[in-house]
C-alpha cells in the first residue's frame, strides 16, 4: 500500500511540475520593492491584450539595452520580479508580461493538462513587435525560463531585432518533451497544427537565427526532461549557442539553485563587468 501511494505521489508530482498553472492575481508588484516601472498593455497579434511591466534602470542611466523576459507558465509575472531586478541592476530596461489567461492579460482558457499553447509564441512575438515600435533605440535581448526558454529561442530566431538570447531549461522539441514525461509515468497534452519553426527551438535554429549574436543555454545536469544532451544538440545546430550546466539541479530554474553564480555567468555572457 505504501509503495502504491508513493508511486501515485511521484506521478502526481511529475504531472504538476510540467503542467501549466496560471495565476490571475498579483500578490506583490514592483511597487512593493520601490522599483521604477510602468504598467502597460500590449496588443497581441489577434484580439488579445497582454498586461506587461516595463522596468526602467536607475535614474540618470544612459542604458541603451532592453531585455524581454518570458515566464515559465507557472504563476504569473510577479514571479519574475527578482530576475527583472537583477537585469535592472546591470543596466537593462526590462519588459515582463503575462501570457493570455495569466495575470491581468485577456482571459483565455488554460488547461493544466497542457505543457504549452502555441498562442504563447504569438504573445511573445507581439511583445517583441511592440518593443521594436515603441523602444526602437534600445538594443534588444531576450531571457526565458521553463516553457519561456524554448519560446525565446524559437521566437528570437525568427525576429531579426533580437541580438542575444538566454534560455533556462529549454525544450528541444515538443515531441521529445512529451515522450519523456510519459516515460516518467505522467502525460501532458501538446498543441497541434502549429508552425514548428516559430515554436520549437530545434526547427527554428535549423532554418532561422543567423542574425543572433549568441545564445546562452542554462541546464541542470539532473534534468531528465530537457537534458544537457538536448542543449548540446542545439549548440551543434547553431554554433553561437553556449551551454552552461548547473550541477545538482533538475528541471527547476537554475537561478534558484545559485543566484550569485547564475548572474555571474550571465554577466560574463553579456560582457558586463
Amino acid at each position: 500500500m505504501k509503495k502504491l501511494l508513493l508511486s501515485f505521489i511521484l506521478v502526481f508530482s511529475v504531472a504538476i511540475a510540467f503542467a501549466l498553472n496560471p495565476k490571475k492575481e498579483y500578490d506583490v508588484t514592483p511597487t512593493d520593492y520601490g522599483m521604477d516601472y510602468e504598467e502597460i498593455t500590449i496588443p497581441s497579434t489577434d484580439t488579445f491584450k497582454l498586461n506587461a511591466w516595463f522596468y526602467k534602470p536607475r535614474k540618470n542611466s544612459k542604458s541603451s539595452k532592453l531585455i524581454i523576459i518570458a515566464g515559465s507558465g507557472d504563476g504569473n509575472m510577479e514571479d519574475l520580479i527578482e530576475v527583472a531586478g537583477k537585469f535592472v541592476s546591470i543596466g537593462y530596461h526590462v519588459i515582463t508580461f503575462d501570457y493570455r489567461g495569466y495575470g491581468k492579460s485577456t482571459d483565455f482558457k488554460v488547461s493544466s493538462k497542457f505543457y504549452i499553447y502555441s498562442q504563447f509564441a504569438q504573445d511573445l512575438e507581439s511583445v517583441v513587435d511592440w518593443s521594436h515600435k515603441y523602444q526602437a533605440k534600445l538594443a534588444k535581448d531576450m531571457y526565458g525560463v521553463g516553457v519561456g526558454a524554448g519560446l525565446v529561442i524559437a521566437v528570437g530566431a525568427n525576429k531579426p531585432v533580437i541580438n542575444r538570447v538566454i534560455a533556462d531549461g529549454a525544450y528541444f522539441t515538443l515531441e521529445t518533451v512529451s515522450k519523456r514525461i510519459e516515460a516518467s509515468g505522467s502525460k501532458v497534452l501538446m498543441p497541434m497544427g502549429y508552425d514548428a519553426t516559430t515554436l520549437e527551438p530545434k526547427f527554428a535554429l535549423e532554418s532561422k537565427g543567423i542574425h543572433l549574436d549568441k545564445v546562452l543555454l542554462f541546464v541542470g545536469d539532473k534534468d531528465i526532461i530537457n537534458t544537457v544532451e538536448d542543449q548540446k544538440a542545439l549548440a551543434k545546430i547553431n554554433k553561437k549557442c553556449v551551454v552552461s550546466v548547473f550541477k545538482g539541479n533538475d528541471n527547476k530554474s537554475s537561478f534558484a539553485s545559485n543566484k550569485d553564480e547564475y548572474f555571474t555567468r550571465i554577466k560574463d555572457f553579456l560582457g558586463i563587468e
